[in-house]
């Protein structure tokens, strides 16, 4: 099964947003969003990258958050360091998916604490199947 998997049905879907977005409340915002499609039913990787920083300006007291969501679920939360150095924070999960599925992948940026304004930046969701 391994070399139908890579030669038919390897594929990545994936979404990227390279543009500052900028964050200025406490709750969650969603900042990219990825609506996949199941190719075949079998074991998929869903990942997630994103770089964010402090503002320069501000007291460094505010930290970014993400947070990955599938489907609704909470699959992952990274906590940032408050600087104003561009930092980057990576999360996958693995899920079983029917052929035909629809997941909805959702990246959530939060400034934690603090008032300055958070940037985020390089956003990228993939999913990925990795076996029938």
């Amino acid at each position: 099964m391994a070399t139908k998997v890579n030669e038919i049905y390897r594929k990545w879907q994936k979404v990227e947003n390279n543009n500052i977005q900028e964050k200025t409340g406490t709750g969650f915002d969603v900042v990219l969003t990825l609506n996949a499609k199941a190719v075949a039913a079998g074991k998929y990787r869903i990942v997630f990258n994103g770089e964010a920083r402090v503002k320069a300006g501000g007291g460094l007291t505010s930290q970014p958050k993400f947070r990955f969501k599938l489907d609704g679920a909470v699959k992952a939360i990274r906590t940032m360091q408050a600087q104003t150095e561009w930092d980057g924070r990576t999360g996958w999960d693995i899920s079983q998916f029917a052929k035909g599925d629809t997941p909805v992948l959702t990246l959530e940026i939060q400034r934690f604490g603090g008032s300055e304004t958070i940037e985020v930046q390089k956003l990228r969701m993939s999913i990925e199947l990795m076996e029938l």
